[in-house]
């Protein structure tokens, strides 16, 4: 029978871990002044490449407008800046300012230090074939979606 393949129980997992892991990551970023999907954005950055608006919502799977809206909001917080992209001139750089790294390090140190014991629970080969796993269903939909290449 259908529902009894592992792979429709995962996929009826996912909605309801998706958002427990989301009320959680709310719930460590109290104080921060930043929301979940900004958290998001400032992670993208952490790996010191400048990447474009249209970059990152495709990265994020986000609308491109949701992204901007997102880049000036946490550039008012002055915690990431644009520079110019000579490649594109409507398309600026964006990258991490210094306070937005402590930030982005800070709330990836508090939610390390919550994952620390969670992480104990399993080996690394459990973690490793759950990544793949999640990777191929979360393509799968994507594809569905018509997210992929711009199809959004």
């Amino acid at each position: 029978m259908i529902d009894k393949h592992p792979i429709v129980r995962l996929v009826a997992l996912l909605r309801p871990a998706f958002h427990s892991v989301y009320r959680a990551v709310e719930r460590n970023l109290d104080g921060t002044g930043v929301s979940a999907p900004m958290r998001g954005l400032l992670e993208q950055l952490l790996d010191d490449r400048p990447k474009t608006i249209p970059e990152l919502a495709r990265m994020l799977q986000i609308p491109r407008q949701f992204a901007l809206k997102l880049t000036a909001d946490l550039e008012r917080k002055e915690l990431l800046s644009r520079h110019p992209n000579p490649a594109h001139k409507r398309s600026n750089f964006v990258s991490l300012t210094d306070e937005g790294r402590l930030l982005i390090n800070r709330i990836l140190q508090s939610e390390w230090d919550a994952l620390a014991p969670i992480a104990a629970q399993f080996t690394e080969a459990d973690v490793t074939a759950a990544v793949r796993v999640l990777l191929g269903v979360s393509h799968h939909f994507e594809v569905e979606a018509g997210c992929l290449h711009g199809k959004r």
